[in-house]
């Protein structure tokens, strides 16, 4: 699922970073909204710090000619200046940093130093500096990380209008799929060092190639034809392989018989993983799917198939 590499922000070669924190990276990396997904130790950071320069490869090769900027993981922050003096640094448009300022909740913070700030808010002034920047990509790894989720959304959206009205790429490290799904174009999976897929958000979700694949960005029903002959109320060749909970349907069999029976249920706020005995198998296998009423509780009979 490697991007074409016309048209590239970056272009990435056989990129190695000694001792197997990058090992042969060959990637594009085109203009958009790009996120570098993993868990820790999969080697984010370290990507990102190749393409910002702050670390030369040892091995490969990095083209690139964007403007960048770079938001490091640890913020980066001038100690001796204050709030305002950050963002004047990057623009003399008082009318910019005022709007700034009220975008990321710092305006009665201004006249602070970051070692007076919150954590918080010294994340959200990393990237408020970033977006003032006179460039063309912006580099950010693990943006907002120290601000809770559910806080987050208006300072995304802030970031969002921003490099649109800019016509700025933004390439960030996550190890958080639901943030990948919501904000980016672009999805660059990392593993161990290395490049395990890359491509669009979107083909990588619906139409993955594999559960290993499709893992990356959360929970799936890896529907086989065996699976599907054996679980399913009605086998077809239009239920996909790569199921999202969103995408099965589960429901009470009612009058009708059925071998399938919920076995447990945990709640997981936007999806249920829901463990299902098989009478005929005497198998139990989990699937996920959204939550719904009726509640779905042990013991009952139940249908699948696709929503």
């Amino acid at each position: 699922m490697l991007e074409d590499q016309s048209a590239s922000v970056f272009n990435l070669s056989h990129v190695c970073l000694a001792p197997k924190r990058l090992v042969d990276v060959t990637l594009a990396i085109r203009p958009g909204i790009t996120a570098v997904l993993g868990a820790s130790g999969a080697g984010k950071t370290s990507l990102l710090n190749v393409l910002a320069a702050f670390e030369k490869p040892s091995a490969g090769v990095v083209e690139g000619g964007a403007r960048i900027f770079w938001a490091p993981q640890d913020g980066g922050l001038w100690p001796g200046m204050t709030v305002h003096e950050h963002l004047s640094a990057m623009t003399r448009s008082k009318d910019a940093i005022a709007d700034i300022l009220n975008a990321f909740e710092l305006t009665e913070q201004a006249s602070q130093v970051p070692a007076t700030l919150s954590r918080g808010q010294q994340s959200r002034l990393t990237v408020a500096r970033a977006l003032l920047a006179d460039c063309s990509a912006l580099i950010m790894d693990e943006p907002l990380a120290h601000i809770d989720t559910n806080r987050r959304s208006p300072f995304w959206e802030a970031i969002r209008k921003s490099i649109t009205a800019c016509g700025q790429s933004l390439i960030f490290a996550t190890h958080e799929p639901e943030l990948v799904l919501g904000e980016a174009e672009h999805v660059i999976c990392m593993r161990a060092g290395e490049v395990f897929t890359s491509g669009a958000v979107a083909e990588l979700y619906w139409h993955a190639p594999s559960p290993e694949h499709a893992a990356f960005l959360g929970p799936v029903n890896w529907v086989t034809s065996t699976i599907q002959a054996a679980w399913f109320l009605q086998a077809t060749d239009t239920i996909p392989q790569c199921l999202r909970p969103e995408q099965l349907r589960v429901e009470a069999a009612g009058s009708s018989r059925s071998p399938v029976t919920v076995h447990a249920v945990r709640f997981r706020g936007s999806h249920e993983e829901l463990m299902l005995h098989h009478a005929g198998l005497d198998e139990i296998k989990t699937f996920w799917h959204r939550p719904s009423k009726p509640v779905l509780k042990p013991g009952i009979q139940v249908t699948l198939g696709e929503r």
